[in-house]
């Protein structure tokens, strides 16, 4: 079926493919709630700051999901941008 190929597209495709992919089930599936949860939980528990070459894809699919499901996923972005984006990313100097 489709479901997998737009999640994995999701997880692990370019940034444009997540993207795409993200407005697809939203679009598409009845269970778009779940769906998107599926995808939203396995990424926000594998962000890495000491990967940043696999961070672009998992931060696009992650603020789409947000955009198009807020009142779902509000507080856990919250918690996200606070925690791991804020703290781990912006606050750590780090050698490039």
């Amino acid at each position: 079926t489709l479901i997998p190929i737009l999640h994995q597209k999701a997880k692990r495709g370019t940034p444009h493919q997540a993207k795409q992919a993200i407005h697809c089930i939203h679009a598409i599936f009845n269970n778009k709630e779940v769906q998107l949860a599926q995808i939203f939980e396995p990424l926000s528990r594998s962000l890495n700051a000491d990967v940043p070459e696999q961070l672009i894809t998992p931060l696009v699919s992650l603020g789409h999901i947000s955009m198009l499901a807020p009142d779902q996923f509000a507080s856990p972005m919250k918690s996200i941008v606070a925690n791991f984006i804020v703290k781990d990313l912006l606050m750590n100097d780090r050698v490039c």
